[in-house]
C-alpha cells in the first residue's frame, strides 16, 4: 500500500495491489504487458507470492523482488531482485526488516 501511494500520488501512475491467489489458485491469466509488477516479502519463500510473480512474468509483467533473503526462490523467479540486506530478524515486530523494505522501495 505504501509503494501503491508512493507511485500515484508524486508520480501521477495508476497503481493498484493484487492478491496473490488470484493467479496461484483461481488460475486467472490476465495480461500484464507494460506492467510494473513489485512483490515485498521478508523470506522471498512464500508459495503465493513466488508463483504470482512467476505467473506476472509469463504475462509480460517487469518483476521485482524485495526481500531480505538472498537466493530466495522469490529472487530466483523476478527479473530483479533488491536484497534489503537487514540481516536476521531478532525481534518478534520485525522492524528492521520492515524498515527496510519501505526504504528499498
Amino acid at each position: 500500500m505504501y509503494a501503491n501511494y508512493l507511485i500515484e500520488t508524486p508520480l501521477q501512475l495508476p497503481a493498484g495491489l493484487v492478491s496473490p491467489s488470484t493467479l496461484s489458485v483461481y488460475d486467472s491469466s490476465p495480461s500484464y504487458a507494460d506492467v510494473l509488477w513489485i512483490t515485498v516479502s521478508q523470506s522471498g519463500g512464500s508459495p503465493d507470492l513466488v508463483e504470482s510473480t512467476k505467473r506476472a512474468r509469463a504475462a509480460g509483467a517487469l518483476t521485482i523482488a524485495v526481500t531480505n533473503t538472498q537466493g530466495s526462490s522469490l529472487a530466483s523467479v523476478a527479473d530483479v531482485h533488491v536484497d534489503v540486506l537487514a540481516g536476521p530478524e531478532r525481534a518478534v515486530a520485525a522492524t528492521k526488516r520492515y524498515t527496510s523494505e519501505l526504504l528499498a522501495l
